[in-house]
């Protein structure tokens, strides 16, 4: 995180990569599962708290019945 609040936007993206390509199976990606990429971004966000302030977007899912 420190690459990211430091603006080394590629060292950044370099670990990023090696984090998900180490550490992310196809069980925790498949079916368009995006909660496991929420659940990080917002784990990074948590990790910034405090330093800067962090906004998160809710959004409102609505059934059909």
């Amino acid at each position: 995180m420190e690459d990211l609040t430091e603006n080394r936007i590629d060292e950044y993206e370099e670990r990023l990569q090696e984090i998900l390509l180490t550490s992310v199976s196809y069980n925790d990606t498949k079916k368009g599962n995006e909660a496991f990429y929420h659940g990080l971004i917002m784990g990074m966000g948590l990790y910034l708290e405090g330093e800067y302030i962090t906004k998160i977007k809710y959004r409102k899912w609505l059934r059909k019945i």
